[in-house]
């Protein structure tokens, strides 16, 4: 018995095996065993066009082979296991119902045919028009009809336009002899390749800056050259952002997956213009209304879109000079017009030469002056309506997208980059006094190119049904709600006035906060950074919700080099942290940008400012603005010079460990070049913690220390002394239960970081002399 258990076991493997592999389906293979198909092409043989004759030509073949059955094929499990003896990784591709019979006992796997794409390339097809995989299958197939078509150039082409190889090969048995050299070259070739996710799974319709024309369904891979440079991948997909951004393939990683994932952006990222009318023009997103001049314009209180600006007889509106900043590179242009008369051009919006936003005889229109007039036929604005329109510029297609109504109406393709102009905005007119005649309102400008959801968003949420009847409800429903609240509260009072005694949990441990010194009570403005990076203005508004993961990083890196008596960063430096890798032209494009972005999402605070000087970009705050970690840096350096008495001390430290516990210090930026920041910090202030223990005493100082522990814990999970301080301060409570739990946790904690046991035990720890 004992051996026949001893050789069931070292069979296992074995059984694991076998079971895994033969007779497998496709959807039951792991991600790994799913890439090592994707990765490989195979010829592809149909079972009924094989005959005694052509049998030994297969057999001899060194590409992997596949073969196609049907459902009178059954039949055929002869021929299959003479075949799958030959090749050890037989696939069958079945275009029936089920194949759950066939090939059940051979080393095989086993895929519908309607899960792959199929393309065919006929002597019809030509090399400057091949076709390409374009859906989301994982799977893509090729059937070559003619020895001619049977070109190694045609399959690394469809290869390289479509970003995806095709798995398999199909050809009559008469050209297996050839196309087995052509798709053993095809997996002698080395690539790259990856995934694009997002939270809920794969991400469709992704291309790469280097390659625009592609579109990524959510698996993607390239061969590479020898001809080429290893490739940078650079993901995009409008209304996205990427984590990473960009990859650069080395030797080392070129066999590594690339694996990115995406995240929608909020809907207010990169919007930098919002213009409104109200008793004046309104720039709500820059707030720079003392600069917006107005000529003529009147306002009207509108029955469907409130109030609204009306345009005639040469009325304009003047952006400003901030304005002259606008419209770099990829952006969308939204807002809601009603024409009153069309004469062959009427300006929405003019910059410069080289951007008009127009109707020409009722059409939407882009010009680029002596370039050309990109007339969308599709997209007619009627006379006397209310029309949603929108344009996208694409930097990384070259390509313009309109809009009417949440829909998309046109795409064109530019003959010529956009390149923008170094002037104010104007709204109705341009620089040829084209005029706008009508009624218009909420144009918005984003720096960024919107995709068709976000525009239909746009739409939606500032509908013509917003207004008059549903906007009279909703102030009516709210107004009730505030009645039947105000009367529940008072009659809730009424019954509630007995005195409750308070519940106290041992994380309520805490001191009444005191402001530490020099901390001003009427700050309006605060910069945040212990837990994720929070940047409030006046009114609350938390803007860091509107920064990318790029703009984050930009933000954080010129705050670090902005406090404690540093004089900010260089471009240089700034450049190689966050850009590495970029050509000089590329990366200024790219940095140019999105400080210009990072500025205007700043724009919504006064005293919040990115400013330039002697040749380095710092951060300087205002007196009504106020930093956190520049506050606990102060703190920490009057602590070394010796500038607190002791009682001084006792009423500084509590503000001082509110700010410290919050969380640890901007627990959301991962990024290897801020590693060495955040352990500078961390052991900055385990060194002030473990000083501050020496002094303070756990009869007088119980609660400070008690949030001195807990902040130690944030930034060494194992330190000892704040073990030590937990353990002894809540013995003394009389906590003892709750002490043995935090010591428990902690020798979890320390068995699973170092694999081994605490040997301190509790009663030693608590035994220890009093802190």
């Amino acid at each position: 018995m004992k051996r026949l258990l001893i050789f069931g076991c070292w069979c296992l493997p074995f059984l694991l095996f076998w079971s895994r592999a033969w007779g497998q389906e496709y959807d039951g293979l792991s991600e790994e065993e799913k890439w090592e198909l994707r990765l490989q092409s195979h010829l592809l043989v149909d079972i009924d066009k094989i005959t005694p004759s052509n049998v030994p030509v297969l057999l001899e073949r060194k590409a992997p082979i596949a073969l196609l059955v049907h459902q009178d094929s059954k039949k055929q499990e002869e021929l299959i296991a003479t075949i799958a003896a030959q090749h050890k990784d037989l696939v069958i591709l079945y275009d029936m119902d089920t194949c759950e019979e066939l090939g059940s006992s051979y080393n095989l796997i086993k895929i519908p045919k309607n899960i792959i794409e199929s393309l065919v390339v006929s002597a019809k097809t030509r090399d400057t028009v091949l076709p390409m995989f374009k859906t989301a299958m994982e799977l893509g197939l090729i059937t070559v009809e003619k020895a001619s078509s049977l070109k190694d150039s045609t399959l690394f082409n469809i290869w390289k336009n479509s970003g995806r190889k095709p798995t398999f090969v199909q050809v009559a048995p008469e050209l297996l002899a050839s196309a087995d050299s052509l798709v053993g070259a095809l997996n002698a070739t080395r690539k790259v390749y990856g995934t694009l996710k997002s939270k809920e799974g794969l991400l469709y319709n992704v291309s790469f800056k280097d390659k625009k024309d592609i579109l990524v369904q959510g698996l993607f891979s390239f061969p590479l050259s020898k001809q080429n440079s290893l490739p940078v991948f650079i993901p995009h997909k409008p209304g996205y952002y990427f984590s990473p951004d960009i990859i650069i393939t080395t030797p080392e990683n070129r066999d590594n997956i690339k694996e990115f994932v995406g995240f929608p952006l909020d809907f207010e990222y990169g919007l930098t213009d919002h213009f409104s009318f109200d008793t004046a023009v309104k720039n709500t997103i820059r707030k720079n209304d003392r600069e917006i001049l107005s000529n003529n314009i009147k306002v009207y209180n509108d029955p469907v879109r409130g109030t609204v600006g009306y345009l005639s007889e040469g009325a304009f509106v003047d952006a400003g000079i901030n304005s002259r900043g606008s419209l770099q590179g990829s952006f969308t242009i939204s807002g809601w017009i009603k024409p009153t008369e069309l004469s062959n051009n009427n300006s929405i919006l003019g910059k410069g030469d080289n951007f008009v936003l127009k109707l020409h005889k009722g059409y939407l229109t882009f010009t680029m002056a002596g370039v050309k007039d990109y007339i969308s036929n599709t997209s007619k604005v009627p006379l006397n309506e209310w029309t949603h329109v929108g344009l996208v510029h694409s930097k990384v297609k070259d390509e313009l997208y309109f809009y009417l109504n949440g829909k998309q109406t046109d795409k064109i393709k530019l003959i010529e980059n956009y390149d923008t102009s170094d002037f104010n905005i104007l709204i109705g007119s341009n620089l040829w006094q084209e005029f706008f005649t009508g009624y218009i309102t909420d144009i918005k400008i984003w720096e960024r190119e919107l995709n068709a959801d976000e525009i239909q968003k746009d739409f939606e949420n500032t509908s013509a049904n917003g207004f008059s009847y549903n906007y009279y409800l909703l102030i009516v429903g709210l107004g009730l709600i505030a009645v039947f609240g105000f009367i529940g509260y008072r009659v809730f009072n009424r019954f509630n006035t007995l005195p409750r005694k308070p519940t106290i949990t041992p994380q309520e441990i805490v001191e009444k906060p005191v402001e530490m010194v020099s901390v001003k009570q009427d700050v309006q403005e605060k910069i945040l950074c212990f837990g994720a990076l929070r940047i409030l203005t006046a009114e609350g508004e938390d803007v860091a919700k509107k920064l990318s993961p790029k703009l984050k990083q930009l933000f954080v890196v010129v705050l670090l080099n902005s406090i404690e008596g540093k004089k900010g960063i260089t471009t240089k430096k700034l450049t190689e942290l966050l850009w590495p890798g970029m050509s000089v032209q590329e990366a200024k494009n790219t940095r140019g940008t999105n400080i210009q972005n990072l500025r205007a999402i700043l724009s919504a605070s006064t005293g919040i400012l990115l400013s330039f000087k002697d040749k380095s970009w710092m951060l300087e705050l205002g007196d009504n603005s106020y930093c956190d970690y520049q506050r606990v840096q102060k703190f920490i350096e009057e602590l070394g010079q010796g500038s607190f008495q002791k009682e001084d001390l006792e009423k500084q430290l509590p503000s001082f460990f509110n700010i410290l516990k919050e969380d640890r210090f901007l627990t959301n930026i991962k990024d290897s070049w801020f590693d060495p920041f955040l352990e500078r910090f961390s052991h900055q202030i385990i060194e002030v913690c473990t000083d501050l223990s020496a002094v303070l005493e756990i009869d007088d100082h119980a609660a400070v220390l008690y949030d001195l522990a807990k902040v130690m814990y944030l930034y060494d999970e194992l330190n000892e002394t704040a073990l030590k301080i937990k353990l002894q301060i809540l013995i003394k409570q009389g906590k003892l239960s709750l002490a043995r739990k935090v010591y428990n946790n902690f020798t979890k904690l320390y068995e699973e970081l170092y694999g081994d046991s605490y040997l301190v035990r509790f009663e030693d720890v608590v035994a220890n002399e009093p802190v």
